[in-house]
């Protein structure tokens, strides 16, 4: 996966239906439902006109909202494959493609990035405002630290949670060993500084 820095003068607001141009964000949602397409592949499946494809596919990739992941063969040359980068997975979350097919999906394509799958599985639970977050994150950094999730959830956990949420959130983080550590350790250094904040009060 690339780990530069997105281009940041994109002035992506999260709101639904104006984050990207009409065809842009229809190949990028077509992407994220399937596997990943070539350019021609791609304008296949979706009847359009492969000059402006190509001009959305440079325009999307500049972004860094796809990128190349594998390639083609066919007649001894090589044509690239795209699929949506994280930044384009979190984009395809705010636009409800089903967490499920975009974790599958992460999971075959980006195997190593830990911190992408376990936003896409919390986000059922904790809902809209965790992805918001992850994808302003990616936007200034390029990449997002196991530090961020526990930072992410936690903001996102303001809100109320009962138990039936909880106990599921709990299992997601023990299938993410070091992201249970990281997010237990940083629950018992809040609870020491509530406790802190707390004690002031009564004096």
């Amino acid at each position: 996966m690339s780990q530069d820095k997105p281009n940041l003068h994109m002035s992506f607001q999260l709101e639904k239906g104006d984050i990207l141009p009409p065809l842009q964000k229809r190949i990028v949602l077509f992407l994220a439902k399937n596997s990943p397409q070539t350019i021609n592949e791609t304008v296949t499946s979706l009847d359009g006109s492969y000059k402006s494809f190509w001009t959305a596919f440079c325009s999307l990739e500049e972004k860094q909202v796809i990128q190349k992941v594998s390639v083609k063969s066919y007649r001894g040359r090589e044509y690239p494959r795209f699929w949506v980068s994280p930044a384009g997975v979190l984009l395809a979350l705010f636009e409800e493609v089903s967490p499920e097919g975009l974790l599958e999906k992460s999971l075959e394509i980006y195997p190593k990035d830990t911190s992408l799958q376990a936003i896409l599985e919390v986000s059922p639970i904790l809902g809209t405002e965790s992805f918001k977050l992850a994808f302003q994150i990616l936007l200034a950094k390029g990449k997002l630290d196991q530090a961020d999730i526990t930072m992410i959830m936690f903001s996102a956990m303001q809100k109320d949670l009962d138990i039936s949420q909880l106990e599921p959130l709990l299992a997601i983080l023990k299938r993410h060993p070091q992201q249970f550590e990281i997010t237990k350790a940083y629950a018992k250094e809040i609870s020491k500084k509530t406790a802190k904040l707390e004690s002031l009060f009564k004096e």
